[in-house]
């Protein structure tokens, strides 16, 4: 089966899916509510050099097995590929990383289709509009465009670099071009001139109110506004790193790399749902944004909390 064929199935299979199980098509998607709502028993294992593991209703199923010894991207992201195993009916499997497995092109059918499926899950295109729309575009223009994107869609820089292409809002050889480039360059470049990031970096401004920021400790989240603020307040969980400053890009790029703006960093202390808000000194209302901490994955989905050992993982 070719790659086109297998995203043209697994884009329907999506779609019936997220209709299916309740999924709003137009945010963040819960792949783990998707699979409580199909009836499928989820549980999470630190499980070395493998994705997951898939069991079909013949064999005593429908069950998933996934690495929680990921971080929350990787583990929402097997979520995605083993749970479109079940909805493609496809046979029990035990999943390695398939990028290393099959790197040189031999995948299997189903697990090409079960990849696509995880792509078009987790990243409808009313989801990326959406998300396009929090970090302030119509489309992305240059990589750390798209590494911004991946946070808001809760994937990978390089998955959301591919899906970019299947939705037509990248070329081919942009995207070749593109994954390329390692995440921690875009990290670094998103905070500005900061020690290094020991986790992701959210760049946030205006057109972020509102939205809901999935995060985990270490994230760090670059606050970007026209005017300085002239009060923020810090849910606990979250505290202040730094007030960032102006800096060129270099003679052949735009003068202005990074605005003026504030730096703040999740720990491991935000272990439920809080408001950032920040009082801007312009006058205007309130800015806010809900941050949401990914959860320990270990064992059933009842046992699952937040519950970080470090903010430095």
């Amino acid at each position: 089966m070719r790659w086109d064929v297998a995203h043209r199935v697994a884009s329907i299979a999506a779609v019936q899916a997220h209709r299916d199980y309740g999924i709003d098509r137009d945010r963040y998607v819960d792949v783990f509510a998707a699979m409580t709502a199909a009836g499928v028993v989820c549980m999470g294992q630190p499980m070395p050099r493998l994705l997951g593991y898939y069991r079909a209703p013949e064999d005593d199923g429908p069950a998933i097995l996934v690495n929680s010894g990921q971080d929350e991207i990787g583990i929402r992201h097997g979520g995605g590929h083993e749970f479109g195993h079940f909805v493609l009916k496809h046979r029990s499997c035990v999943d390695e990383d398939p990028f290393e497995r099959w790197g040189d092109g031999t995948w299997p059918d189903e697990e090409k289709t079960a990849e696509a499926f995880a792509a078009w899950f987790l990243m409808p295109p009313p989801a990326v509009r959406a998300a396009l729309r929090v970090i302030g575009l119509a489309e992305p223009r240059e990589p750390t465009d798209v590494y911004q994107l991946a946070r808001w869609l809760g994937t990978s820089y390089a998955g959301t670099v591919r899906h970019l292409v299947n939705i037509h809002l990248l070329r081919p050889a942009q995207a070749e071009t593109w994954s390329r480039i390692a995440p921690a360059t875009l990290r670094r470049r998103a905070q500005g001139p900061a020690d290094e990031p020991p986790g992701h970096v959210w760049v946030m401004r205006r057109s972020a109110h509102g939205s809901t920021a999935h995060v985990a400790a270490g994230d760090r989240l670059h606050l970007l506004f026209p005017a300085c603020p002239s009060q923020i307040e810090l849910p606990a969980g979250v505290k202040y790193v730094q007030r960032t400053e102006s800096r060129s890009r270099g003679r052949s790029a735009a003068p202005v790399d990074f605005e003026p703006g504030l730096l703040l960093q999740v720990t491991d202390t935000l272990t439920s749902p809080a408001d950032l808000l920040v009082h801007p000194g312009d006058g205007r209302e309130p800015w806010q944004v809900t941050l949401m901490p990914a959860p320990l994955r270990q064992g059933l989905p009842e046992a699952w909390h937040c519950c970080w050992p470090t903010c430095d993982h």
